[in-house]
Order: structure tokens, then sequence, then C-alpha cells
């Protein structure tokens, strides 16, 4: 295409569902020096869905900053979710923390200096009727009532938003 944007490499993971931040940046590393070298080009540009976001952080804090030009994030936890401490996802005991607020995969410094941060942030669950623990006295709240505040079923808002360095393009 005009914006040399006309080839699109799909990743999956081979521990997809339960990899770290670490594993998924390392396996990340291998797939955009193989990229690089298939195309002659010197940067590539990535679109991340939620984990997928900080997997990519991760790789760009931890040496992949030079080989990535532009970073978008589709709902990616940057601060964190709530959620994550209750949300079954089948994995073993634990492998949920880079989700949690405050771990080493959400407190990332990012390298504004060479890659271009993007976020798209969703709120598109509805105002819920939610307890607040005074019996019978309910307050809306926009998503998951375990999330404070609006968010996408999973992400808070704010935490899809949270720029440490205020780089983030939303």
């Amino acid at each position: 295409g005009a914006n040399n944007f006309s080839r699109v490499y799909p990743i999956t993971f081979s521990n997809d569902k339960c990899g770290s931040v670490e594993e998924h940046a390392t396996e990340l590393n291998n797939i955009v020096n193989r990229i690089l070298q298939n195309t002659d080009s010197q940067k590539v540009n990535i679109v991340a869905h939620s984990k997928g976001g900080l997997d990519a952080r991760w790789y760009i804090a931890h040496g992949g900053a030079g080989k990535v030009a532009n970073l978008l994030m589709i709902g990616t936890p940057n601060s964190g979710s709530p959620v994550s401490v209750w949300y079954f996802t089948g994995c073993p005991p634990g492998s949920d923390s880079d989700l949690f607020p405050g771990s080493a995969a959400t407190s990332i410094v990012d390298r504004p200096q060479s890659t271009h941060y993007y976020t798209l942030v969703g709120n598109w669950m509805p105002d819920k009727l939610c307890p607040t623990g005074v019996f019978g006295i309910l307050v809306t709240d926009g998503g998951n009532c375990f999330i404070p505040g609006n968010d996408d079923s999973l992400v808070p808002v704010h935490s899809a938003g949270a720029s440490p360095l205020l780089h983030y393009t939303t």
C-alpha cells in the first residue's frame, strides 16, 4: 500500500493464554527479528489487544525500542485490572499476576523517545446497579461491579489510558 502497510503478520504466542510478559516478549523478539529480516524494514508497527499490549510494552522496554515505530494498544490494562485477582482463566495460579495493579508488567518504563504509543479505550458496558455494602442501597456503575467506574468488563477505562510518562495518544 501507499503507506507500506501491505504486510500484516498475525501473532499467536506458543503459550498465548497463560504465558508471562517475559515469555511473550522473548517470543516477540524472535518474531520481530524474522519480520525485519524478511522485509528489509527498519521497524515494525505492533497492534496489540489486552495483555498483548503489556507483552509489547515489555518487549519494547527490554531491547525492542529501536525496532518498533508504533504500538497501538486496544483495551490494554496498562495499570492493571482489579478483576485479575478473581478472573478465572484456567491457567496455573499466579500466571495472571502480570495483570495485577502494581505488578512489574504494569510498571514498565516505556521508551517514547523511539516508539510512539497509542491506546484505544472502551467503555461499552452499560451502567449496572451494583450493591454498596449497605442493605438495599444500589448505585450505578459503568460496567463490571467489581471495577470502580467505567470499564469494558475486564479493563478499567483509566487503566487502558494510563500513561506512566503521559505520552499515550488516546
